[in-house]
């Protein structure tokens, strides 16, 4: 039996092992390499501990958000059976049961807040802030049209925090670097947004009830919007390098943002459509 298993239908044991293998997004986990941007940009690379200490917080974070993965599939089921791709989801598919989803966020939930605990406080904080607002995102923020894009943003810089927060020397971030970093998760936001508004059928609007408020016209005024937001920050964040180097760093991300406009977006998995451009990765 496959994804497309009947809801309430038995799967064999080796597909409920794929689906629960599914079910975590592991895929997803490329975005929490965020994290190393703390022991990178404060010189800390090398540093006995520091690099293992920032490795913890990817991993951290890799368990949280299959923590809110696995629950989200459970609390949304039923719209994900509506989607025309989402509805391939192990939950919905009926491979794996809710029950087995919940107890493997639980598990996965736990999992990160002890880790994020042996790492100090402050990790710990921004860790359970994550789950917690994720949690109110999954019941409610979702259908609220653009703080739903808000929320996405600001998750992933919790990520960037969590970073610089789990090394023991604890620097502080530039502000202009999370400043560009919640303004390219917006970006980026958007742009799944646009792809989802392309194929914004009955299921689709029916899962993400705020796409009703959105226009494509609208998306891609917003988008080159945040994208002069982000070329101001990151241009602001590049003048704290060297002064040779400035002038080339704010070329590079020129680059990677006409880049990005090439690049096709409108997929479900937009970090994934990004992470698989060979000129933009050079």
């Amino acid at each position: 039996m496959g994804a497309d298993a009947l809801p309430g239908a038995v799967a064999p044991p080796d597909a409920r092992l794929r689906g629960l293998g599914r079910l975590l997004r592991t895929r997803q986990w490329i975005k929490n390499v965020v994290c190393l941007a703390g022991v990178v940009l404060s010189g800390r690379v090398g540093v006995p501990g520091e690099d293992l200490r920032a490795l913890a917080a990817v991993g951290v974070f890799c368990l949280a958000a299959s923590a809110i993965y696995a629950a989200n599939d459970v609390a949304h089921a039923h719209l994900d059976r509506q989607h025309p791709l989402k509805r391939h989801r192990p939950v919905a598919a009926g491979v794996v049961a809710p029950a087995a989803a919940l107890g493997l966020s639980g598990v996965f939930g736990l999992g990160a807040l002890a880790g994020a605990g042996a790492l100090g406080s402050a990790t710990l904080l921004i860790v359970a802030l994550y789950l917690g607002l994720n949690t109110l995102y999954m019941f409610w923020l979702r259908a609220v049209a653009l703080v739903d894009l808000l929320w996405l943003a600001t998750s992933m810089t919790l990520r960037v925090l969590a970073g610089f927060t789990a090394l023991r020397a604890s620097p502080s971030p530039s502000p202009w670097l999370l400043e560009t970093v919640l303004l390219l998760a917006v970006l980026f936001s958007l742009r799944q947004r646009r792809g989802e508004l392309t194929m914004a059928g009955p299921g689709v609007l029916a899962h993400r009830p705020g796409l009703r408020a959105l226009t494509p016209e609208f998306v891609d005024q917003m988008s080159a919007l945040v994208g002069g937001g982000v070329l101001v920050t990151y241009s602001l964040f590049a003048q704290m390098g060297p002064v040779l180097l400035r002038p080339l760093a704010v070329l590079l991300l020129l680059y990677a943002l006409f880049r990005l406009s090439r690049l096709n977006l409108d997929r479900p998995d937009p970090y994934y459509s990004l992470l698989s451009d060979g000129p933009l990765l050079a």
